[in-house]
């Protein structure tokens, strides 16, 4: 049936089975509002009384017919701080033996544990079925689309697990977001279970099989210390450990702090079954769990007890007949280590010390062979991951990534081989100390291990948060030491969300320049801290006549700072609020300077994603300078198109909300998108309702006033194609009849005079005060 959801101001309708429960309405209103469903308070009028809806009951319990009015509580959104009361999101089910289960909380997590030993109960109690409702919503970038995936996890529904996914990576449009899948694949949420280990708690191996495929880490620990391997094993779910156990990277010896393997687990458990499949698969049978037993000395049936010997003693027959396992051999070289925090890629040492069963990474050889402090170092029993990386784009740089459950770390190397060798030993390392260091012979080793891990700490070992505080330093004169107490604030040009702009001037020289101060606090606390780096990685690597130039970045404790370019002309955004609109000649001028710039980032493979006329500063003498790289994405080809939902709401091409991807087509369109506002005062498709608009952009034609241009009019046209394929090259778009009258090379060599210049910005200055 049909209802009319109302807001204060707007209404729009809703689609709805009549016998849904709200918490389904909810979910649909999310998908137009990006309200999430925690943050609504729906109510309808009843015999002239307000009735609030609980977010458990069913529709049809309040008589509500089709072309019923809901009203949205949009105040209550506004101030709300958190739900109204805890919310479980435990769905209807069976609990089986023991206790491994998410806590009925505020949040999705898990109760911890300890495996017993003992036989189990013959019966298994069912728990009292209650309504499930929605989670408290975690105060997380990722919401409300995490949620969404760990219901689907919940649930086992493989396509809306999908459509949650898709879902991420077009909506949240007025917030920058660069996460790839795998990153919220690998979310816990409230940094309690990710989306692997519900699939592998419930035995949903349709889900589980999507999250392998995009990449999900099959060896991620919980809050508690449960990995996927362990829950399955445990909770006796076959199809899901079959398809562990196949992954190339999985660590079937992994033990945690709490329990065993998943051996240990199954055989307590007397999953037969799934004790074979484990044995079949070379797990061990040596290793003891952390309380001292054995998977034989666990196993609580007759079968597993039978089973068990068997492949005892082909161990023992294999341990005799071969070679025995041996110790890897140590390992260490040099090769880059590289991160989106990153400005500059650096030249590290890796060591791969296996009588200390220890990775380290150095500054310098000279600084391992010193004894110098390393700035990583890792247990290998610490290790989820090693993989190589396939970025498909980057010359001569082949990529692997070693995980931890607090670090990411990436490399790489010039050679595909060498990182295939790097790869190769670090797995061998990590499977033999899992193995080696529960094995009742190295008793010694876990202790040892133990007190690395306090020595580091003591000794200042450095983490991914200390890399973050060392990444934002560039000098274009290297000559120069450059800090805060080089320049003197002579002005405040503005303000944003993370810190602001002032303009400044250079003690030693008295040059003007602008300087962006952003906060490092609120970079963190939203995770835009990479996106502040990656601006700084793209400028210090660009020169072009029409792109503002970095030329320092350095930072304090509290700030990172840029010195750019001074720009005294403000941006295309405030001439249109003068002008209103422009006429054709300074219109095309200002773009061509455009489409100069842009050209120059795509035959770098950098696609800018945020043309509008807020980031078209007018410099000096009136011309272009393209400024603001926060959204700028390096490396981005058609096959390797940058998936994140990013960009001002207006001027977003219809891939972006369809969530298929952006690549150079993408700046393509926003060229349209700028030359249709400067020429008629607004942007394409226009409306301040952001689901119209995006409707718009998506589906209906695009309306020219009267008397517009014809050949501006068709240019627009062609770049602004829905299909991104269909639209025109960068070359194409200069060669179209709007551009006949440019001369290119003159715009390059900047030749040609701005058509406002210096006088006319000082009287429009004045006009505006």
């Amino acid at each position: 049936m049909k209802l009319i959801i109302r807001g204060s101001d707007n209404f729009f309708e809703v689609n709805i089975g009549p016998n849904s429960k709200v918490k389904d309405l909810k979910v649909e209103i999310a998908r137009i509002t990006m309200i999430p469903p925690p943050l609504q308070k729906l109510s309808i009028f009843s015999s002239g009384m307000k009735v609030l809806l609980p977010t458990s009951s069913k529709i049809s319990l309040y008589n509500i017919s089709d072309g019923a009015e809901i009203f949205l509580d949009e105040k209550a959104i506004e101030n709300a701080q958190a739900p109204e009361a805890p919310l479980d999101d435990e769905p209807k089910r069976m609990v089986r033996r023991h206790t491994l289960q998410p806590r009925v909380s505020s949040k999705p997590t898990a109760r911890s544990s300890k495996v017993q030993t003992q036989a189990p109960a013959q019966s298994i109690e069912p728990v009292q079925e209650e309504e499930p409702q929605e989670p408290e919503i975690p105060e997380d970038e990722h919401e409300p689309w995490l949620t969404r995936c760990i219901m689907a996890c919940q649930e086992g529904e493989a396509e809306m697990f999908v459509e949650a996914l898709q879902d991420y990576m077009r909506a949240r449009p007025l917030k920058v977001l660069e996460e790839s899948v795998a990153e919220i694949l690998n979310a816990r949420y409230n940094d309690k279970w990710s989306c692997i280990h519900y699939c592998c708690y419930m035995g949903h191996a349709n889900v589980l099989k999507e999250i392998i495929d995009l990449g999900g880490n099959c060896n991620i620990e919980t809050d508690d210390h449960w990995t996927p391997l362990q829950i399955a094993s445990y909770q006796g779910h076959k199809n899901c450990v079959e398809m562990l156990v196949s992954h190339p990277l999985i660590q079937i010896n992994k033990m945690t702090a709490e329990r065993g393997t998943g051996l240990h687990l199954a055989s307590s458990m007397g999953h037969a079954e799934i004790v074979e499949i484990l044995l079949n698969h070379k797990a061990s049978l040596k290793l003891e769990d952390p309380y001292g037993k054995t998977a034989l000395e666990l196993a609580t049936n007759i079968k597993v007890a039978e089973l068990i010997p068997k492949y005892l003693g082909e161990e023992m027959l294999e341990k005799y007949g071969k070679k025995s396992n041996e110790k890897p051999k140590a390992f260490t070289g040099e090769a880059f280590s590289t991160a989106t925090w990153q400005i500059n890629d650096k030249l590290v040492f890796l060591v791969m010390d296996t009588e200390r069963g220890l990775f380290g990474q150095y500054s310098t050889k000279n600084s391992y062979l010193e004894g110098q402090n390393p700035d990583v170092l890792i247990p290998f029993v610490d290790i989820q991951e090693v993989k190589n990386l396939n970025s498909g784009i980057a010359e001569n740089k082949f990529f692997f990534v070693v995980n931890t459950q607090d670090i990411t770390l990436k490399y790489y190397t010039n050679t595909q081989d060498l990182t295939n060798s790097w790869v190769s030993k670090l797995i061998n390392c990590v499977n033999f100390f899992q193995t080696y260091a529960h094995n009742p012979e190295n008793r010694d080793f876990l202790e040892n291990q133990e007190g690395e891990r306090i020595s580091m700490k003591l000794r200042g070992i450095k983490t991914n948060m200390n890399f973050e505080e060392e990444a934002i330093e560039y000098h274009h004169d290297e000559g120069q030491t450059i800090n805060y107490d080089s320049f003197d604030v002579l002005e405040e040009l503005g303000a944003g969300s993370f810190g602001h702009v002032y303009k400044v001037v250079k003690k030693n020289s008295g040059e003007i320049y602008a300087m962006k101060v952003l906060s490092k606090q609120m970079l963190r606390e939203k995770n835009q801290l990479k996106y502040a780096i990656a601006e700084c990685k793209i400028l210090k690597n660009i020169r072009h006549p029409y792109i503002v130039p970095l030329y320092w970045a350095f930072q304090t404790p509290n700030s990172l700072y840029m010195v750019l370019e001074y720009c005294p002309n403000g941006d295309l955004s405030k001439l249109l609020e003068y002008a209103q609109s422009l006429n054709v000649s300074i219109s095309k001028f200002y773009i061509a300077e455009v489409i100069l710039a842009i050209e120059y980032l795509h035959s770098l493979d950098i696609v800018y994603r945020d043309l509008k006329p807020q980031n078209l500063l007018l410099d000096s003498n009136g011309h272009i300078k393209l400024a603001d790289f926060g959204l700028a994405k390096e490396n981005v080809t058609e096959e390797n198109p940058a998936m994140s939902f990013c960009g001002s709401p207006a001027y977003l091409p219809p891939e972006q909300i369809a969530g298929t991807g952006a690549w150079k087509p993408a700046d393509i369109y926003c060229i349209g998108a700028n030359l249709y506002e400067l020429l008629t005062g607004q942007p394409p498709f226009y409306t301040e309702n952001i689901s119209v608009l995006y409707q718009r952009i998506s589906k209906s034609k695009l309306k020219f006033p009267e008397g517009l241009d014809e050949e501006a009019e068709n240019l627009i046209q062609a770049v602004m194609k829905r299909n991104p394929e269909e639209r025109p090259s960068i070359q194409d778009v200069k060669e179209h009849p709007f551009f006949y009258s440019i001369n290119w090379s003159d715009m390059l060599a900047m030749k040609i005079p701005p058509p406002i210049g210096k006088d006319d910005f000082v009287r429009l200055k004045q006009a505006m005060k």
